[in-house]
């Protein structure tokens, strides 16, 4: 399926721009059902405040522009093989050897289960998103410089971990279309727990109200002898004082809390404003540098033989940082399930 550059799809494709009066029929139902989604997702009672969907239909356009565009910013497709470890560089960086490439590839169970699917039983070829760490740490190497060997040279190496292949599909529109889904979901969820931190606030501000009135109350009513009342009447007026002004400022917090007096309408401003600015939840950065085949980091001029590397570096905010790129995948490079007895011969008695 060929995707329009600013179209991609929850349910369907919606059009993925501010300018939501242009839409057709068609992508004004398709943005009306994205807007649902959202608001099933999130908190059902802002469908009580009136006209939500005109309210939250920029936002998602907005939202949706934004990632498709930052998925289509990811360099690729990048065709991987264990025999591409030897001529590809960018295969040569982030796999160790070229068992290891066999085994991150046969051993994700997303792709597994992709080509398992009866529907895909004629698909040769997986694309997807790999997902990796990227390491870089000082150590001592040998280097190449005017046709001399230099020892003991402190030098960054590069190395990539913890890789995981996401969202695969049978051409790499598929699995562009996949992760702009992955990601939107996620920025929802991020919403829906911003939502429910919200919620947590207020009602430990709520809880802290009913207890320092309690407290209160209990020293208005305290009627002990006379001799006592004397003695602690000062250290009482005092406790009271500071239990009001605890309590007056209490109420003031939950005054000016989200949610304080009309809570859907509330919810549904904090959600178009965290839609409104995909950019805070999650970016992408482009990086380029020269790498030798032993993963050691060189300047542009150096005599080292060396690769052009440029990569793409998804950051979503206060979760996570990984080096992303499309890569595809043959079916006939899967190594044997070892959990699949079908290919297993029986055992001799």
């Amino acid at each position: 399926m060929k995707l329009n550059r600013n179209m991609f799809g929850i349910r369907g494709v919606i059009l993925g721009r501010r300018e939501t009066t242009r839409l057709s029929a068609r992508q004004r139902a398709l943005l009306e059902e994205a807007v649902e989604g959202v608001v099933d997702g999130i908190e059902p009672k802002m469908r009580l405040v009136r006209g939500y969907q005109k309210k939250l239909q920029p936002v998602v356009a907005t939202a949706r522009a934004y990632i498709d565009a930052l998925v289509e910013e990811i360099p690729g497709p990048l065709f991987i093989t264990p025999k591409a470890f030897v001529k590809d560089p960018y295969v040569n960086a982030f796999f160790a050897t070229p068992r290891e490439v066999s085994t991150v590839f046969s051993g994700s169970a997303e792709l597994r289960e992709f080509f398992a699917r009866p529907e895909n039983a004629d698909t040769d070829v997986a694309c997807g998103l790999l997902c990796m760490v990227e390491e870089e740490k000082s150590v001592l190497g040998m280097e190449l410089a005017h046709g001399a060997v230099r020892r003991d040279v402190r030098q960054t190496a590069v190395n990539f971990s913890d890789h995981k292949v996401l969202t695969p599909g049978a051409t790499e529109a598929d699995a562009r279309l996949g992760l702009k889904n992955c990601i939107f979901n996620a920025l929802v969820s991020h919403a829906l727990q911003h939502i429910a931190d919200l919620k947590a606030q207020r009602r430990e501000l709520q809880d802290q109200r009913r207890i320092l009135y309690a407290r209160l109350r209990a020293r208005q009513a305290y009627n002990g002898g006379l001799d006592t009342l004397l003695a602690t009447a000062s250290a009482d007026e005092a406790g009271s004082a500071n239990i009001e002004g605890k309590l007056a400022e209490t109420e003031a917090q939950l005054d000016q809390a989200p949610a304080a007096h009309d809570a859907p309408r509330d919810y549904l401003r904090e959600v178009r404003a965290i839609l409104e600015q995909p950019q805070a939840f999650i970016r992408l950065r482009r990086v380029s540098f020269q790498l030798t085949r032993m993963g050691i980091k060189v300047e542009e001029n150096s005599d080292q033989p060396a690769h052009s590397i440029e990569l793409a570096e998804i950051e979503v905010t206060n979760v996570l940082k990984r080096v992303v790129a499309i890569v595809c995948y043959p079916r006939d490079a899967m190594l044997p399930d070892p959990d699949d007895t079908s290919t297993r011969l029986p055992l001799v008695p």
